[in-house]
């Protein structure tokens, strides 16, 4: 598996600016079946059950949380404070 073409953290711009599409494009293109998204570590994606670490820079607490929030519904978010 070769995540090495991983989006940058640098191509997502502020947090405000934080978009999970150019990961989840990368996790489509590598057929991952799985992608793991943790503060303090690049982006990973599970592919034909190998966990494979992107050559992105970390995301931080900050940027992990403007991500998760991003996708989240007002429910979802109660639930998860």
């Amino acid at each position: 598996m070769d995540c090495r073409q991983a989006p940058s953290v640098s191509q997502f711009g502020d947090n405000s600016n934080l978009d999970l599409i150019p990961i989840l494009k990368q996790a489509v293109s590598l057929k991952a079946s799985d992608v793991i998204v943790t503060a303090d570590a690049a982006p990973a994606f599970r592919v034909d059950g190998r966990l494979g670490m992107s050559k992105a820079p970390p995301l931080t607490a900050e940027q992990t949380k403007a991500l998760l929030y991003g996708i989240l519904n007002e429910h979802q978010l109660a639930r998860f404070q």
